[in-house]
């Protein structure tokens, strides 16, 4: 199976995509999971933009919210 085109995550986690899907591999995620976990990750990545908000902003408190 191919891999997830990473380079599709846009915005401000787009840097962390890459070790991102390493650390779902390195979990054992299958590779079929790997896309729809990659677009949660486009999808946060998304609304943090639009929240006006950088990857430094995810802290607990914030992703309790």
């Amino acid at each position: 199976m191919d891999r997830w085109d990473w380079s599709c995550v846009s915005g401000s986690l787009a840097p962390y995509a890459a070790g991102y899907e390493r650390w779902l591999v390195g979990r054992g995620f299958a590779p079929l999971a790997l896309p729809s976990r990659m677009r949660q990750l486009d999808h946060l990545s998304c609304w943090l933009e639009r929240e006006g908000l950088s990857a430094r902003h995810l802290t607990p408190q914030r992703v309790e919210q």
